[in-house]
């Protein structure tokens, strides 16, 4: 499933949210931010963004362009000029991006544990936290009821060390048969589809309704697609819990370094850049 093209998104003017319509343009060429191309692509913020008559892009990443209007006797104030944006987030949707009848639980015939998934695009995500116990998983607080809420904390580094490389015979036989530990690249494809990395809006389409600790950031979320991300936080080598109901907190099966690998991370946005901490939880992806 291709996502739709972005109109303005982030794009900062005076503080507001630019598209202008109905207008041609203008420009000084030798200004070297100048894009003499079509179509949409994806900007930067503080860029103006100016789009013709048939949406065609006529100007990009040009903080302060020098703008002459060719159509004479046109008059209008700033806030026309800034009165129509076509954001992103307000054309998501979740009824095309995750449909429910995406939706549904699975086996794991290893122990015959029941596992929500949810279909996001073209990838199927399990809707939990995965709770396989192993020699190289812990409980939060060493209890059954904790990992059958939680879901267990995973280390999948060689011989449990915080700083090694990653143990890819874990890494591979620790989701249910035909599933995976996501990539940094299945991770890039899902935030794509659900929004973008860094945006308040995409972390609440991933994260549960309830169980954030509801400050600023770490507020509930709507989950849209049913990903339900739970505030699960993350376990230092000692054992020592850090983030309960502040962040989700996830494996991800690519090398950030010689010694962590990348995670990934939702609490008020979602990012994927940054490092394995000791034990973490896993979201499997089918195959």
């Amino acid at each position: 499933m291709e996502k739709a093209p972005q109109k303005c998104g982030a794009f900062l003017v005076y503080g507001l949210q630019p598209k202008l319509l109905g207008f041609r343009v203008s420009f000084n060429t030798d200004d070297p931010s100048y894009h003499g191309i079509t179509g949409y692509e994806q900007l930067e913020t503080d860029s103006v963004v100016i789009l013709d008559l048939s949406d065609n892009l006529l100007w990009g990443h040009a903080p302060s362009p020098i703008l002459v209007f060719l159509q004479d006797a046109i008059s209008f104030s700033v806030a026309a000029f800034l009165a129509s944006c076509s954001d992103d987030s307000n054309s998501w949707n979740a009824s095309e991006v995750c449909p429910e009848s995406g939706r549904g639980t699975f086996v794991d015939e290893r122990d015959g544990q029941v596992y929500k998934y949810t279909t996001i695009g073209n990838q199927v995500w399990m809707a939990e936290n995965l709770n396989y116990e192993t020699d190289y998983s812990i409980c939060y607080d060493n209890g059954d009821s904790d990992c059958n809420f939680w879901g267990r904390y995973y280390s999948l580094q060689e011989n449990n060390d915080e700083h090694g490389k990653l143990d890819y015979a874990r890494v591979d036989s620790v989701c249910p048969m035909g599933w995976h530990v996501p990539t940094k690249d299945d991770l890039s494809y899902v935030v794509d589809m659900m929004g973008k990395y860094e945006d308040e809006s995409t972390a609440d389409r991933f994260k549960s309704e309830t169980l954030w600790d509801g400050s600023e950031f770490s507020k509930n979320g709507v989950d849209e697609c049913g990903f339900s991300a739970i505030p699960s936080g993350y376990l230092w080598s000692s054992g020592e819990l850090q983030s309960l109901h502040i962040s989700a907190n996830y494996w991800l099966a690519t090398m950030k370094t010689s010694g962590k690998a990348y995670q990934v991370n939702i609490a008020s946005v979602v990012t994927g850049d940054g490092h394995s901490a000791a034990y973490m939880s896993i979201r499997c992806i089918k195959d």
